[in-house]
Parts: structure tokens; C-alpha cells; sequence
């Protein structure tokens, strides 16, 4: 949601917020806390480059000032992927980078399961108990956090992202689907249409997990009160 002065007009937000629909993310630059960019070498050709001054907010949209604001906006222009680190100087750096890329792909597993887990994890009675548990961690996230980071907020999309800058790598859109549907298949949808999609898949499934996790709950306390 914009912000605005007594004129009407759009006040720019200092800080970065975070608005997710089921992993959704709305880049406002909190650059200190937030831009990891700033912390990290850009890698070019597979060694490390000083930045200068104003560099790294050059590179990340998610950094600049009021000429960036509109950068997460409408359907995703495409992830700017940085040039792939073939060395490094010194093996601490080459470490450094080695671990956000694993943190990049863990992050991008366990989020696309969790999304597949709340989705259909009601559909075996084994784990309905705990879809019932993960649905609702989802939806508090969501309601929780609404009034500082907008509806919809989701902790692992805000880490992901944070990777991802650490790593250089920017034109990330605001929701977490529409960036899976682009590395998954290659299918680019808009924000909008991924805000849809996450709020008709999950109120459907954490509709259909309370009643199958009553109806369950029922039986088992028939069968109790017959012994």
C-alpha cells in the first residue's frame, strides 16, 4: 500500500518492505539493513571487482533512490543473473560465495515443497496434522506482520531475497510465484495473477484441512468412547 502526504501525492518509504502473497516480496529500500548488495563485491568474470561509490545502487533496483521505485512493478522484466564465479581471490571469498549459492537452491527447494505441501498435504491422513499446523504458521505470517510489512508477509521469501541481492542478482518480482513459474517452467505471469493464484489455493486447502482434520478428530473419539 502507497503512502501519501497531506497534498495527496506518493511519499517515497526509506525502508525495505516486504508484502508477499504466498511468497510475494515489495522491494522499498531500507538500504543500511537490507541491501546486501552494498556489503558485496559484484563478480565479474570470476573475480571479485570494487565498487565504487553509487555502484551498488546502480546494480540492485532494490538500492536506488526514487528512480527505482517502479522497478518491482506490473509483470517482471526477467532476473538479471550475474556472470558465473569460475575462481575467487583467496578461498574465504570463494567460500563466501559457495554458500549463498547453496543457500539459493536450499531456499528454493524447501520454499517450493512448503508451497506444494500446503496445497495438498491434506490429502494423506498422515500428514493432515501437520499441513493443518503449516497452513496456519502461513496465514499468521501473513496477518501478523500485515502492519509493518503489508499483507501477505512470508520470512522465507525475505531471506531468499536477501541471498539473492548478496549474490548480485536483481530484477526479482514481488511474489514468489510468479519468480517459480519463471525458474520452474519458464512462464512469465504477472504479480497480479500470482496474488490470485496463492489466495484461491491456500483458503481452498485450509478449508478442506479443518474439515478433514474434524472429520478425522470425530472418528477418533467415537472410536474412543465404543472402547
Amino acid at each position: 500500500m502507497d503512502h501519501h502526504d497531506g497534498e495527496g501525492g506518493p511519499v517515497p518509504q526509506p525502508g525495505l518492505r516486504l508484502d508477499i502473497g504466498q511468497g510475494s516480496l515489495r522491494c522499498l529500500r531500507r538500504r543500511d539493513r537490507f541491501c546486501l548488495g552494498h556489503l558485496c563485491p559484484r563478480l565479474v568474470r570470476g573475480r571479485p571487482v570494487e565498487q565504487g561509490p553509487g555502484d551498488a545502487e546502480k546494480s540492485n533496483p532494490a538500492c536506488q533512490g526514487q528512480s527505482g521505485k517502479k522497478a518491482h512493478a506490473g509483470a517482471p522484466a526477467g532476473i538479471q543473473r550475474p556472470t558465473a564465479v569460475m575462481a575467487a581471490s583467496g578461498m574465504a571469498a570463494l567460500a563466501a560465495v559457495n554458500s549463498l549459492v547453496l543457500l539459493d537452491y536450499t531456499f528454493l527447494l524447501l520454499h517450493t515443497g512448503l508451497i506444494f505441501f500446503n496445497s495438498f498435504g491434506w490429502a494423506w491422513k498422515k500428514t493432515r496434522r501437520l499441513n493443518l499446523i503449516s497452513i496456519g504458521l502461513t496465514v499468521s505470517a501473513w496477518l501478523v506482520f500485515a502492519p509493518w510489512y503489508g499483507l501477505g508477509y512470508c520470512p522465507c521469501t525475505h531471506w531468499h531475497w536477501e541471498v539473492k541481492h548478496a549474490l548480485g542478482q536483481t530484477g526479482l518480482p514481488n511474489n514468489y510465484l510468479t519468480y517459480l513459474f519463471d525458474t520452474w517452467t519458464g512462464i512469465i505471469i504477472t504479480d497480479e495473477f500470482a496474488e490470485r493464484l496463492a489466495w484461491t489455493t491456500l483458503l481452498p486447502a485450509l478449508i478442506v484441512s479443518v474439515a478433514l482434520n474434524l472429520r478425522d478428530w470425530r472418528k477418533s473419539r467415537a472410536k474412543g468412547e465404543e472402547n
